[in-house]
């Protein structure tokens, strides 16, 4: 429904940027550059929300207008807590999953069904096998 090959690239992007100004620098360094890069990717202040705030807010309307669409009046969401905590699964799948703001994107899709008066669960994202 929603492609995150887009959120991925961004990521990739900022990596290679950061990396690239921080090559050969002491393990803190942070600059002017650094913070200006940071700052379009995710900005502090809210109202633009920077490229993955706008990505997100996307992606949130685009699941909101196919509930709607389908005539589906619960969204509910699989979540694990702590579930990007300590992981690995390789520093290459780290860089593209932990940097998606998956917590912003439930945050984003709880907002608009209370503004859509669509009802909301989270729930554990937990499975078994049956047997």
């Amino acid at each position: 429904m929603v492609d995150g090959k887009h959120l991925k690239s961004i990521n990739q992007w900022y990596n290679k940027q950061i990396a690239t100004i921080k090559e050969g620098k002491p393990q803190g360094f942070w600059s002017k550059k650094l913070s200006s890069i940071t700052e379009k990717r995710t900005p502090l202040s809210p109202p633009n929300g920077g490229i993955l705030g706008g990505a997100v807010n996307k992606a949130a309307r685009l699941i909101i207008k196919y509930c709607q669409e389908q005539k589906i009046g619960t969204i509910i969401l699989g979540w694990n807590k702590g579930q990007k905590d300590s992981i690995n699964i390789g520093s290459k799948n780290n860089q593209k999953f932990v940097q998606i703001p998956t917590a912003r994107l439930k945050e984003r899709i709880k907002q608009l069904c209370q503004l859509h008066q669509l009802k909301f669960v989270e729930t554990e994202e937990s499975y078994y096998l049956a047997s």
